[in-house]
């Protein structure tokens, strides 16, 4: 039958290389089934921090009108509720985890193409969704800059950081 193909390839096949060479994808080489070691992830954890960190700082200079373009006030914001940052800094390491990995397939080594190409990851991948839900949700249209500005540069700082430690 014309269902089986698939999973008869993979009960015949004698190892995950074998396997992997038969998909239609560019060929797998033992070391893509390597376990990643620690000192791998350090650059990466290293460059989601200083996206994380540089939010604060862009965010703690836009604090003012980010607040009045989102119709905030502080009575309305609840300084104990850490969940914002905890899930904004796993979205910076997610953000550098991703960048690393396309990084090392484009041969992007370098620290400033790593700041390039994480600036244009920022301006034509990132920014355009964040413009979008800021005008699909009718808000502000300043935060087109302060939110859009964030995605642009903090992607820019993941890219720099991680091409600097790897």
């Amino acid at each position: 039958p014309s269902g089986t193909a698939f999973p008869l390839l993979i009960f015949f096949s004698n190892s995950k290389t074998q396997l992997l060479n038969c998909l239609p994808l560019p060929p797998f080489t033992p070391q893509h089934l390597n376990a990643p070691t620690m000192m791998q992830y350090l650059p990466i954890i290293a460059a989601g921090i200083a996206g994380w960190m540089f939010g604060a700082v862009w965010y703690g200079m836009f604090s003012t009108q980010w607040m009045k373009a989102s119709k905030l006030t502080l009575d309305m914001v609840n300084p104990n509720d850490k969940t914002p940052y905890l899930v904004s800094f796993l979205g910076a390491v997610a953000t550098a985890a991703f960048t690393d990995h396309m990084y090392k397939l484009a041969g992007i080594s370098t620290p400033q193409d790593g700041l390039v190409t994480g600036l244009g990851l920022g301006a034509f991948v990132a920014a355009p969704w964040t413009i979008n839900n800021i005008l699909y949700g009718m808000r502000n249209r300043a935060l087109i800059y302060i939110d859009g500005g964030y995605a642009v540069f903090g992607c820019g700082a993941i890219g720099l950081v991680l091409c600097l430690l790897s």
